[in-house]
């Protein structure tokens, strides 16, 4: 399965051009899901190491957590729908046939019960809340400390007695 780049994408927006059972779902997620997947995005995905291809235990552990939620949040859904288990698989099938759009947030929504696309999940939000240093704090620190160590030596620079030319509309203020 290739990876997804949903952070960009509007799903309410994509869902307009799907069936009313995308629309609905997409409706659903948003109201009754998309908080608590994203608070467990955020507390968990600094557990993930961007370089660690072997993936620890703890990954697999939070990824059943995950799923738990989800399930019991699709749970509600499905009794909502009138569906069951069946009969959902048979509707999100269906819809992925429907046209790229569906496909698109079906695929998204998949992702979260896939063990792979859970990790990649973790790390695309690792990278949105946290940004790059997310893996490396004290990068971000030493980074910081280059930045305050640089523009203390420009300020004492411009300080020390050196005339600044200060101009206003293209005149010096010399004059």
């Amino acid at each position: 399965m290739e990876r997804l780049d949903h952070t960009n994408l509007d799903f309410e927006q994509l869902a307009l051009h799907c069936s009313k059972f995308i629309q609905d779902l997409v409706k659903f997620v948003l109201e009754n899901m998309h908080n608590d997947m994203e608070t467990f995005f955020k507390e968990h995905c600094l557990e993930v190491d961007p370089n660690d291809e072997t993936h620890s235990h703890k990954y697999y552990q939070l990824f059943n957590e995950y799923s738990a939620l989800l399930e019991s949040k699709l749970d509600v859904f499905v009794e909502q729908q009138g569906l069951n288990a069946k009969t959902l698989y048979k509707k999100l099938q269906s819809a992925q046939e429907e046209n790229e759009l569906a496909a698109q947030i079906v695929q998204y929504l998949l992702g979260a019960t896939d063990y792979e696309r859970f990790v990649d999940l973790l790390l695309d939000r690792q990278m949105y809340f946290y940004g790059p240093y997310a893996d490396n704090p004290d990068e971000l620190l030493r980074s910081n400390d280059d930045f305050d160590e640089s523009n203390k030596k420009r300020a004492s620079e411009g300080v020390e007695g050196k005339k600044e030319d200060v101009s206003v509309g293209g005149k010096s203020n010399d004059s």
